[in-house]
């Protein structure tokens, strides 16, 4: 919903090489997933594939995310992105 816009919006501006120092080891599931869908359902559309690297590069740097990526839940685990 609109919710969604605005996060995708603010989403967009963080530059992904900040993605390690914004969320350092504060980047929770339901965040890391809602990431992920914009990922999947927007950047694919409005974006491109340098892009896409980039988010998921910066993504991939944040500490713990490899915590993250083991609790992803179903959905996500079988999507068709995943770092």
């Amino acid at each position: 919903g609109r919710g969604d816009d605005a996060l995708y919006q603010y989403f967009q501006v963080i530059p992904p090489r900040e993605y390690p120092v914004i969320f350092k080891s504060s980047l929770e599931s339901d965040q890391f997933e809602k990431m992920l869908d914009f990922v999947d359902t927007r950047y694919v559309k409005e974006k491109t594939p340098t892009d896409i690297y980039n988010v998921l590069w910066g993504l991939s740097r944040v500490p713990r995310i490899d915590m993250l990526i083991m609790f992803l839940d179903k959905k996500h685990q079988q999507g068709r992105l995943l770092i």
